[in-house]
């Protein structure tokens, strides 16, 4: 199980680092949304459901992790990466968007 999750950690650290380094910010937040489910489906018992959680509540958390107010190894590096316009989308999907 350690393993799996190290493994999903450096994927994932690659992938917004990439995007990051050569500005190729994504628009399409379903792209976002897929990356963002690999941890938050449900599944995993290390990350919490991020589906029909108040809107405001989601944006508070993604801006604390992008100002490193709250940290998290992963969420610090990718909160950093997400613009206001793709925080507040990513919230807004999840508050509209329950399972």
């Amino acid at each position: 199980m350690y393993a799996n999750r190290k493994a999903l950690l450096i994927m994932m650290t690659g992938y917004f680092f990439t995007n990051s380094a050569f500005g190729q910010e994504s628009d399409d937040i379903r792209e976002i949304v897929l990356n963002c489910d690999s941890c938050h489906n449900g599944i995993s018992t290390e990350a919490p459901v991020l589906h029909g959680q108040k809107q405001k509540y989601l944006e508070i958390q993604l801006e604390k992790f992008r100002s490193k107010k709250r940290t998290h190894n992963l969420m610090s590096l990718i909160g950093q990466n997400l613009s206001d316009d793709q925080l507040k989308e990513l919230a807004r999907y999840y508050s509209q968007n329950p399972r």
